[in-house]
């Protein structure tokens, strides 16, 4: 994720809640791993909107 935005996010954060998450293979996540594929990519983004009754913002 680009500096920017991290930096954009912690300033309204005050105001805001931003959930940022660490998609698999990139940031922490660690390796894709063998059961890695789109469709599983595509359920974890869902449930992370879904628990945390997020709004998706996808520039």
């Amino acid at each position: 994720m680009e500096v920017w935005k991290l930096k954009l996010a912690k300033a309204l954060s005050d105001e805001y809640t931003f959930t940022i998450p660490d998609r698999h293979g990139r940031g922490l996540s660690g390796d894709f791993g063998d059961n890695y594929s789109i469709k599983v990519e595509y359920e974890d983004l869902k449930t992370l909107l879904n628990k945390t009754v997020a709004h998706l913002y996808w520039p």
